[in-house]
């Protein structure tokens, strides 16, 4: 397998380095970098070409559009069965990628993974992460989920990895002004799962995060008001989202309520609290009593009988 490493900077000039040779120093050495600037007005420029000789670099130069924009023009020149994303305020550890495609080589049913991260300052030092994650592995379909109660299994953008072959049916996303400030982790989750695909979140850390006050991540929140506003704007970016994705996939939301219990059983680990949120999308669902009857005893049926898929 060869995995493809899609680098999008801007004005991050100061991280580029660390982040570039992170992924050149890789232990896995079958993969290829995309370094895509979007029109930085700091020195990135010269850092990046620094590395236009290596063989292993593709570069990529143009106007500021936005995190989206980068992923969708570099994509044409991606030649790998594995895309890794990277900010370039980050960096991997050395054997994240031949750790990650030793997963998609011994999971085929798996298309899309997220690690854990450590949150470091710019020095390198170790932070307490500000949400982390104690929660055990968890795999599974997630597509009503996420329609239903945009339920996420992901993590940062820079812990995402993600198979080409059903990357190909989704791309390009043409919602580059919906997300071009936007969380791509959200995005490319979002739209794998409405594709019908298996996603899996790891408990391995492989990914350093930076923490510094350049990262919109870890800016001060600017008041209840603007945080309301962001969750509406957040919302229709999402409704938009799932619009195009179903229309490429010539299909709707209502066709595809039946999936529930496949969902569910796919759903790793089980608790009380998953099977709740089950309920809660079948009492959302625009179906009749009898449908929802009848998906109630299918999820009763697999909770009690079938193994995990």
């Amino acid at each position: 397998m060869k995995a493809s490493v899609i680098i999008t900077n801007f004005n991050f000039a100061q991280f580029l380095v660390e982040a570039i040779e992170s992924v050149l120093n890789q232990t896995y050495q079958n993969l290829e970098l995309i370094i895509v600037d979007d029109g930085s007005t700091d020195n990135s420029i010269e850092v990046i070409t620094r590395y236009m000789n290596n063989a292993k670099v593709k570069t990529l130069f143009k106007e500021n559009g936005g995190q989206l924009s980068c992923i969708n023009q570099a994509f044409p020149l991606l030649t790998g069965d594995i895309l890794f994303l990277l900010d370039s305020d980050d960096s991997y550890k050395n054997n994240y990628v031949e750790e990650t495609i030793a997963l998609y080589q011994s999971k085929p049913s798996i298309d899309i993974i997220s690690c854990q991260h450590i949150d470091v300052n710019i020095q390198g030092t170790n932070l307490p992460n500000i949400k982390r994650d104690n929660l055990p592995e968890s795999s599974g379909f997630t597509l009503l989920a996420t329609y239903y109660l945009q339920d996420f299994i992901g993590n940062i953008t820079s812990t995402m990895s993600m198979r080409f072959s059903p990357l190909k049916r989704l791309m390009p996303i043409d919602l580059e002004k919906d997300w071009s400030n936007s969380s791509i982790d959200t995005l490319f989750h979002f739209a794998f799962s409405l594709s019908g695909n298996k996603a899996l979140k790891t408990t391995d850390c492989y990914v350093f995060r930076k923490r510094h006050d350049k990262n919109n991540t870890f800016k001060l929140d600017d008041g209840e008001g603007k945080k309301l506003t962001s969750r509406y704007r957040r919302h229709w970016q999402i409704i938009r989202l799932f619009n195009s994705i179903f229309k490429k996939h010539d299909s709707n939301i209502k066709s595809l309520d039946y999936l529930i219990a496949r969902e569910y059983v796919s759903r790793n680990p089980k608790s009380i609290k998953l099977s709740l949120r089950y309920l809660h999308i079948l009492f959302l669902m625009d179906q009749t009593i009898t449908f929802k009857f009848s998906m109630i005893a299918m999820l009763v049926k697999v909770s009690l009988f079938d193994k995990k898929e």
